[in-house]
C-alpha cells in the first residue's frame, strides 16, 4: 500500500515537473530594440508558433508576421523564401534580416 502511494506520488511529481522549464524558442520571446536604428519589434507565442510584431513608435503598425522555430532559429515565409531570426546567445540579441541588411536587437529590459 505505500509502496504503490510512493510510485503514484513518484509518477505525479515527474507530470508536475515535466510541465516546467521553457519551451524550444522561448529565448526569442519579449521586446526588442534595433542597436541601429529607433525600430522595435515584440516576438509572442502564438499555440505552436510565433508572432512578430512591429512596435516601433510605441505601437502595432500593420506589420505582423508569423514565424515557427525551426534548427535554434525563427523561421519567416516571406512570400517567395524564408528568412532566418537568429538568436546570439552570449550577447542576448537576436539578428533580425531588415531592409538594411542583418540588423541585431537587443532585449528590452
Amino acid at each position: 500500500m505505500i509502496r504503490g502511494c510512493a510510485v503514484i506520488w513518484a509518477v505525479v511529481a515527474l507530470l508536475v515537473l515535466g510541465g516546467c522549464g521553457s519551451k524550444e524558442g522561448d529565448e526569442f520571446v519579449g521586446k526588442w530594440q534595433s542597436t541601429k536604428t529607433s525600430q522595435s519589434v515584440e516576438i509572442t507565442r502564438n499555440d505552436d508558433g510565433f508572432i512578430i510584431a512591429n512596435t516601433t513608435g510605441g505601437g502595432m503598425k500593420g506589420a505582423v508576421i508569423s514565424a515557427s522555430y525551426r534548427n535554434g532559429s525563427l523561421e519567416v515565409d516571406t512570400g517567395g523564401h524564408t528568412e532566418d531570426i537568429a538568436y546570439d546567445r552570449q550577447h542576448d540579441l537576436i539578428i533580425l534580416p531588415t531592409m538594411a541588411g542583418d540588423t541585431p536587437f537587443s532585449r528590452v529590459k
